[in-house]
């Protein structure tokens, strides 16, 4: 699934929602003026500009938006991962994955933190799915790379129309060796 940048249907979509514009420009819904608290991780120049970026996009089409960042040892260990926030709040951070990576904990609802699982797992938007579920599981018992892929595939049809998260944007790694070295492997992001 592609979305579009397009604030106009944006602000389509909020106006079929109910949340109109009042005199001040604010999107409001039932006298309640729609904010969206926007976290990531502080002193990190790249996500600080995105969120800049992001946040006065959101402001143009009258969402009000606060930011608030923390230092990753907050941010991951208590806020993400024992849902230390309230109302709606949208976090920004980076997943590091390899090409091997089979996405299990990161979309898997064993994954969501809860305190049952004492808050362990990486599943932070709480995403569940069943089908996900399955193929994740399923995945990390197949040694056929084909195999893996095809699932992968499917799984990332799901996440692309249930948008769970939405990458904004991929670091670039670039990987290069001497001709003489044989059976080199990027393992890169």
């Amino acid at each position: 699934t592609k979305y579009e940048f397009d604030k106009k249907k944006a602000a389509s979509l909020l106006d079929e929602a109910g949340w109109k514009l009042n005199a001040n420009g604010k999107r409001e819904k039932d006298g309640k003026v729609l904010t969206i608290t926007f976290m990531t991780t502080a002193q990190n120049k790249t996500r600080e500009q995105v969120q800049a970026v992001v946040s006065s996009a959101w402001k143009e089409i009258g969402i009000e938006v606060i930011t608030k960042n923390e230092q990753a040892t907050s941010f991951f260990t208590t806020t993400l991962r024992e849902r230390k926030f309230e109302g709606p709040t949208a976090f920004m951070y980076a997943w590091v994955m390899g090409p091997e990576s089979n996405l299990y904990s990161i979309v898997n609802s064993d994954q969501i933190p809860t305190p049952s699982n004492t808050f362990s797992g990486q599943n932070y938007t709480a995403f569940a799915d069943s089908t996900v579920d399955q193929i994740t599981k399923e995945n990390m018992k197949k040694l056929d790379k084909k195999e893996v892929y095809e699932g992968l595939k499917k799984v990332q049809e799901i996440l692309t129309r249930e948008l769970p998260s939405l990458p904004l944007f991929y670091r670039v790694d670039v990987s290069s060796c001497d001709d003489a070295i044989v059976n080199f492997k990027p393992q890169g992001t």
